[in-house]
């Protein structure tokens, strides 16, 4: 005779979710999250880099026109947050900070947050409710302040962020024809010559730092 056992829903393991899913979750999380602060009349921005080169970016981050810095940092799974080891340092670079979270994620993860210091470091946590689909603030945050230097940086990125920039925009050509009274523009393109003269100097650069870590190999 066949026994079954019946298993708890608390003791189910939950599956494992998609690369799909986990991105659905994300824009959804961060659509919710924009919903909220532009409600309350901050300006709001996503995926924004807090140092040099992109080794500190935060996921979202709101803007009031009296200086106040927001970051949200949004997580989709328990192992998002679990492998997360860079958000103290956000800290330094806002007024206050949010975890964006689902329901099941808050629920099993929230032992985990205390155990980790979250709370006591003043971090809130922001739940998006599946009855009424909006964030709701489960946790509130400890508003700290920030320094001078720190401020004018991300408010400086946020500014230059938010207008035409090469990083939206190419160089283009205008050629103005007064008689025709027309403007023609096109992309700017290198001459062939000028292309290869900038390949071969890329060629060269990259041989010399090959060179000199072979040297400094040697000399150790």
């Amino acid at each position: 005779m066949v026994t079954i056992k019946r298993i708890a829903s608390s003791e189910r393991k939950p599956l494992a979710m998609t690369t799909s899913q986990r991105k659905l979750i994300t824009r959804a999380l961060t659509s919710a999250a924009q919903s909220y602060w532009l409600h309350k009349g901050f300006s709001c921005f996503t995926e924004i880099g807090l140092s040099s080169w992109g080794r500190l970016r935060a996921d979202f981050i709101a803007l009031k026109l009296n200086g106040d810095v927001v970051i949200c940092e949004v997580k989709s799974s328990r192992a998002d947050y679990t492998t997360d080891k860079k958000w103290r340092q956000y800290l330094q670079h806002c007024h206050s900070m949010y975890f964006v979270l689902t329901e099941a994620v808050w629920a099993s993860i929230k032992s985990r947050m205390e155990e980790d210091g979250v709370f006591d470091e003043g971090v809130g946590v922001m739940v998006l409710s599946t009855d009424t689909g909006y964030l709701k603030c489960v946790r509130p945050c400890k508003r700290r302040s920030v320094e001078g230097p720190k401020h004018r940086s991300i408010v400086t990125r946020l500014a230059w962020r938010n207008g035409e920039s090469k990083r939206t925009e190419r160089r283009a050509r205008q050629f103005i024809d007064l008689e025709a009274m027309t403007i023609s523009s096109g992309l700017h393109n290198l001459p062939k010559d000028d292309a290869l003269k900038a390949k071969r100097k890329r060629r060269f650069a990259k041989s010399r730092a090959k060179a000199a870590r072979r040297r400094a190999t040697l000399m150790l």
